[in-house]
Formats: C-alpha cells, structure tokens, sequence
C-alpha cells in the first residue's frame, strides 16, 4: 500500500455504502498458529480491501479505532501511535497537531468484517467496532499449551491442544470425566481438589 496516496475520504467521495459493505465482507487478515491441526476444512481466504487499507495505521499496522488522527495532508495513523512519534507525520514528516479523520472513522461504523480467526472456522462477520470484543473472546481462537512447569510454546485449538498434552506431555486424559461449576472471579478457590496428575481447565 502506497502510503503517500492515502486520503481522508467520506463515503460520499467516490463509495457509497452498498459498495462498503460488498467488498468488506471478503477481508482477512491471515493468522497462522504454530504447529495447529483442526478438524475443520480451512475456508479459502477473502480478498483485502481498499476500505479496510484506510483503517490501517503506517505506524503500528493495526485497525485504527477512535480518535483517528490526520496531517494537513490528510495521512492517517491511530491515538496510539500518535504519541509514539512525537506530533510529526509518519509519513510527510509535517506537524500533525490534534486533527482527527472524522469521516474515516464514520465510514469504520459502516463496515462488517470476518473474524481474523476465519481461517480456522470462525464464520461471523462482526461490525467494524465490535470486532476486538469478539476476537477476545472468539470459541475458535487459539490456545497456549497449559502444561504446569513447562516452556511449551505450541498454540492451537482446543482439540489440538488436548491431542498434544495427551500425546506429547503424557498427560492422562479421561474425555467424558469433566464438571461445569461456576465461580466469580473473586471467589475461585485457592486449590481445588483434583487425582494427581489432573489438568484443570477453567474458562471464564
């Protein structure tokens, strides 16, 4: 992306909404977890979109939310970053003073985005702002190996995960012996009660 070419645009200025919500709808950005298998057939992934580019900080190359800030010569980059560079453009080196992008960020509230966990099943397309939300808490994010003491750096899904604690850690699995038991957070006991051996998984 030609950094020098990016506008603050409206969506009256050359897309209209339809077109928006059309192209956005095939965006991805592609996430490879390491040493991960599903079950799941990988979906192909959507092409990347002009609109989307736009939201994109030169800086820290993430989804600019608001405020999104503008030089004089319309350059974008996000709050964030804005104190990272000490009030000069990335990209001209003008001053940027406290310009915001306001239609850049009323064009963001248009659009609808697939989870960044697409290609590992996740099928929702999610509004533009609620998409940090939803990818915090997706069912289809990947997982960190949990083993107790260990430096295991493996990541994957939940089935990967209890193949590799099974497979490579030896850890002794009994599918079909689990319990669901709610606690607040501030009320999770200091040690619960388990066989030897026992992996405790609690999710929130």
């Amino acid at each position: 992306m030609n950094l020098d070419n990016i506008k603050c645009v409206s969506i009256t200025d050359g897309l209209d909404e339809d077109e928006i919500h059309t192209s956005t709808r095939h965006h991805h950005h592609p996430f490879q977890p390491k040493l991960t298998t599903t079950t799941t057939p990988l979906m192909p992934y959507p092409p990347a979109t002009s609109v989307h580019e736009l939201l994109e900080c030169p800086v820290c190359t993430n989804s600019m939310y608001p405020h999104i800030y503008q030089c004089h010569n319309g350059h974008t980059l996000c709050s964030t970053c804005k104190t990272r560079v000490h009030n000069r453009c990335p990209t001209c080196r003008h001053e940027l003073g406290d310009i915001r992008c306001l239609a850049l960020e009323k064009v963001a509230e248009s659009l609808e985005l697939p989870c960044k966990y697409y290609s590992l099943g996740c099928p929702e397309i999610i509004p533009y702002y609620s998409k940090l939300k939803h990818e915090s808490q997706c069912n289809f994010r990947p997982y960190s190996c949990p083993y107790a003491g260990s430096e295991c750096a493996v990541v994957g899904d939940i089935s990967f995960v209890v193949a590799h604690l099974r497979d490579d850690h030896k850890v002794d699995m009994h599918i079909g012996y689990t319990f669901n038991h709610r606690y607040k957070k501030n009320q999770i006991p200091a040690k619960l009660k388990m066989p030897p051996g026992c992996l405790k998984l609690i999710k929130f």
